[in-house]
């Protein structure tokens, strides 16, 4: 005992050298309001620091008040440390806005949830299994709610045995993986078991899954990299945010890019990451998916980029999908404006038969010399399936381009050398930032307000221009 009470007499001297770089977070135990000073709740700082003047996010209302004043054991004090006791008087919340249970963190430091994953011990002399399916109450922090048990590793849990479980609780909860929690019958109520959290904010899992049970016994034994691997594997093509993975592993931020710079993983972005094996996989599912859609639609230009994850039946991260387009670009396996995607060495048009093809060159050539007072679309076709469907993949390849007019019906075709043309004399003409109007246009381009306006719609619409009034300028690249 002599040994015990001068340990605990020095540890009022020795210095801080906990982290202070992750969030803190506080369970209230308790709260009350005091005349002149406003709201004030108690609790045990459970990690991270807290200082007097911080603004603090209520959990799992969602509010964010500021902490007006801090004491520990009615001292008054600029910071607390994990585990001493603390009364925190906070600004812009009332008394009657908060309850036991509720959470202070940092703002965005805890996630809301319905769902907790968790390695949960049975006590040995409770009388039955506990089945699938079970109502319970769980009790973490300071907060008591009801949940049901979903066994994932196991049809019946023993009494004195351990397994896997996914809490699901009947209203939104917060709460922190290094938290330990017990669980009670509904009634009459007393103690069935306890355990660790291991995850959060986990997806709703499939019983007996095998990637799943995996993840959790890893986390359990406190496996990082392992557990990162894993999750990985579970997300597949989609990926997972490294801040969201790295609270559910419980890891620092310098830990958690240690894991990623030694691990098989690709970096999407600043803030995804995905396996190497999924990565290489949603590569090699584009090629192919490119290549199945030129061998089914020959006369087509390309795929679209938004259509490949329903023609691969995965869930894809979309800035991942738009990384791999963008380097199998630079590779020269691809060709993609951004919206489709087509082999490089594709080109619908050679594939024509000899006829369709002198048909195309025709119709490109009818709008070459067409300039700017092209002939009305309309007028060429002629109702005719044929050059309708000709004039459809030279608009896909970029070769004749419809401008885009506040009008929707306006079929207003020219060749895209008639339009590279324009801009080029635009920017000899009218630099950035000089300015210009229709009618400098009109004298610019030797023709008529018909065919102006159309083409200034189009070149505000796409971004070449800028318009202001009635006055242009040119966007500054």
């Amino acid at each position: 005992l002599e040994e015990l009470r001068t340990a605990l007499d020095g540890m009022d001297e020795r210095e801080f050298t906990g982290s202070t770089s992750t969030g803190f977070f506080l369970p209230i135990d308790r709260i009350f309001a005091m005349q002149g000073f406003g709201a004030v709740v108690t609790g045990t700082l459970r990690s991270g620091v807290l200082s007097s003047g911080e603004n603090v996010e209520i959990l799992p209302r969602k509010e964010i008040a500021t902490v007006r004043g801090l004491q520990n054991h009615n001292q008054v004090v600029e910071t607390v440390f994990p585990g001493q006791r603390v009364a925190v008087n906070l600004r812009n919340i009332k008394r009657e806005e908060l309850r036991r249970g509720d959470v202070l963190a940092s703002p965005g430091f805890l996630k809301i949830t319905r769902r907790i994953d968790v390695e949960l011990e049975l006590l040995k002399h409770i009388r039955g299994d506990l089945k699938n399916g079970t109502a319970v109450r769980v009790l973490f922090g300071t907060t008591e709610v009801i949940a049901k048990i979903r066994l994932l590793d196991c049809t019946e849990l023993n009494p004195g045995s351990t397994g896997l479980v996914q809490l699901r609780f009947s209203c939104d909860v917060t709460t922190h993986r290094s938290e330990r929690f017990i669980i009670r019958n509904i009634s009459p109520v007393f103690t069935l078991g306890g355990g660790r959290i291991l995850d959060t904010n986990p997806p709703r899992h499939r019983r007996f899954d095998d990637s799943v049970t995996s993840r959790l016994l890893n986390t359990a034994d406190g496996n990082a990299s392992e557990v990162m691997r894993l999750s990985l594997d579970e997300a597949g093509m989609c990926g997972e945010n490294i801040e969201n993975l790295r609270e559910r592993l419980g890891i620092s931020s310098k830990d958690m890019e240690a894991i990623i710079e030694a691990a098989s993983v690709v970096k999407v972005g600043e803030d995804r990451i995905i396996s190497q094996s999924s990565y290489s996989k949603l590569t090699g599912g584009v090629l192919a998916a490119t290549e199945q859609f030129h061998e089914e639609n020959p006369r087509r230009q390309g795929l679209k980029i938004t259509s490949i994850p329903n023609q691969l039946q995965a869930n894809i991260n979309e800035e991942a999908l738009h990384q791999v387009v963008d380097e199998l670009k630079v590779e020269g396996e691809l060709w993609s404006d951004g919206s489709i995607v087509r082999r490089m060495d594709f080109d619908p048009l050679i594939r024509l038969p000899k006829v369709e093809r002198r048909l195309a060159e025709e119709l490109e050539e009818t709008f070459r010399l067409g300039g700017l007072t092209p002939p009305s679309l309309d007028a060429v076709l002629r109702g005719d399936e044929t050059k309708q469907g000709i004039y459809q993949l030279l608009r896909e390849a970029g070769k004749l381009v419809r401008l885009r007019t506040y009008d929707r019906d306006s079929n207003f075709v020219l060749h895209q050398d008639v339009l590279s043309d324009i801009k080029q004399k635009l920017q000899k003409a009218f630099p950035y930032p000089r300015e210009f109007s229709v009618s400098d246009l009109r004298d610019l381009l030797g023709t008529t307000r018909k065919y102006l306006i159309p083409l200034a719609e189009h070149l505000d619409a796409t971004g070449v221009t800028v318009r202001m009034g009635n006055i242009r300028r040119l966007r500054n690249r």
